[in-house]
């Protein structure tokens, strides 16, 4: 079985899922094209091939666990290659091409990886990467050959790594004794329509402007209205990335959300101005909860008091420690634990070694880290009361630091973090216990 199967989210073209939804194949958030890899393993005899071009994101993505698992458990990968940020096709997704044999005898065995580095390369280069065989790491595309354990990925997402590498996350595996727990971790508000967009103004009438706020306002658009006392209570200050990002949380909030939750329809005769405000947007508004509901809102007290705000899409790992209300699009994940102070932990996350974790067992999308709930589970932390408050100690050093409004525009200031921030990593390292040699491993990581 061999081809170029179609590429369809669910969440795109809902029809292409029609007579799907009940079968042993089909879950939430998938792409089609899982389907017909199943289906293709299905085909095959023992030892018959499969071989797709498809994209490159179903080893880590938790709509393909389905299509995952079948692959781990009944098949062979013999060859995956990565072309990462090189778009194959103009469309701009990014793809993989993999073989894989049926064959489920073999509890262990060896996979030949691959993966494009340069997204400009050129046809020589493709050629390079696709002939050449053994061990090889440039500028342009790395090639290794992996032992590939079964019940290793069981379950879990499936990762290529070197051994070198592999090592130190084993040794990171064995001196944990800590895990975050699925209910310590929270989505943030499911906005939907925040601002007024282009494809909005065609809907909406030409009192309309483009940017203009619908569940999230300027603080000069909430200055211009005298909302009653139950309104004021719905409004709630929230943050983005400008305000909240790696080290850094300025409590000055620009922005405003309506927090309103389904409940506030049967409740709109008593919030004149909110309803007055989401009227001029019905046309837009596609919230389960609309005229006046926000899609989603989560358990309030995650976004009260401290916590850790995590973004979940970054060139570099980027956790905050925040100590004041504030309310947060799924642009951010919420930590909320008792299991271990926030500021330690905070340390540990931000640290390069949690980086270097990450990297090779995280999710990657591109270029760019994607922190989801799974990945920040996984990782491996160590809680030792004697780091705690040496960590803490350098943590409020550079939050000190990170407060002040000129931070970002100061050389100084920046330097001094990166100087903490070094200082951090090396003690991580020793709390970890890593030798020199797996330390240099780590230090010779750039995250690309």
């Amino acid at each position: 079985v061999i081809g170029n199967p179609p590429y369809v989210k669910e969440d795109v073209n809902k029809g292409a899922f029609n007579g799907l939804k009940g079968t042993k194949y089909y879950q939430g958030k998938m792409d089609l094209w899982y389907v017909f890899g199943c289906k293709g393993i299905d085909l095959l005899r023992p030892d018959g091939v499969i071989s797709f071009i498809a994209t490159n994101n179903w080893v880590t993505n938790d709509g393909a666990s389905k299509f995952r698992d079948k692959v781990i458990s009944e098949g062979r990968i013999v060859t995956f290659l990565d072309f990462r940020n090189y778009k194959i096709f103009t469309a701009g997704i990014q793809t993989m091409v993999f073989l894989i044999v049926k064959n489920n005898q073999l509890g262990e065995y060896n996979v030949d990886y691959g993966c494009l580095k340069d997204e400009n390369a050129d046809l020589e280069t493709l050629e390079k990467f696709l002939r050449t065989q053994g061990f090889i790491n440039n500028s342009e595309f790395e090639k290794f050959n992996m032992n590939f354990l079964r019940t290793d990925y069981v379950g879990k997402y499936i990762t290529f790594i070197p051994e070198e590498i592999n090592k130190v996350l084993v040794k990171m595996k064995k001196q944990s004794n800590f895990h975050l727990s699925n209910h310590e971790i929270f989505s943030g508000i499911d906005v939907m329509q925040d601002f007024v967009n282009k494809k909005h103004l065609e809907k909406l009438d030409s009192s309309a402007e483009l940017g203009e706020g619908v569940f999230v306002i300027s603080t000069e658009e909430k200055n211009k209205v005298k909302w009653n006392e139950s309104e004021l209570e719905l409004i709630k200050p929230y943050y983005t990335t400008k305000e909240i990002s790696r080290y850094q949380a300025k409590k000055n909030n620009k922005l405003w959300v309506f927090y309103t939750s389904a409940k506030v329809n049967e409740e709109i005769k008593k919030l004149p101005n909110i309803k007055s405000h989401f009227d001029k947007f019905k046309k837009i508004i596609t919230s389960v909860n609309k005229p006046y509901g926000l899609h989603r809102t989560r358990k309030e007290e995650i976004f009260l008091d401290e916590k850790l705000l995590c973004v979940r899409k970054c060139f570099r790992p980027s956790f905050s420690y925040v100590n004041f209300p504030s309310y947060v699009s799924r642009t951010y994940l919420v930590i909320k634990t008792d299991s271990v102070p926030l500021k330690y932990l905070l340390v540990i996350l931000n640290s390069k070694l949690v980086a270097y974790w990450l990297f090779n067992k995280g999710k990657l999308q591109g270029n760019l880290y994607q922190i989801d709930k799974n990945p920040l589970i996984d990782i491996p932390i160590v809680k030792n009361d004697t780091y705690q408050k040496p960590f803490i100690q350098l943590v409020d050093q550079i939050l000190a630091i990170t407060k002040d409004d000129d931070y970002l525009n100061n050389p100084d200031k920046q330097a001094k973090v990166k100087r903490l921030e070094k200082e951090i990593d090396q003690q991580v390292y020793k709390l970890y216990e890593l030798t020199p040699e797996e330390i240099k491993i780590v230090e010779g990581f750039n995250g690309k």
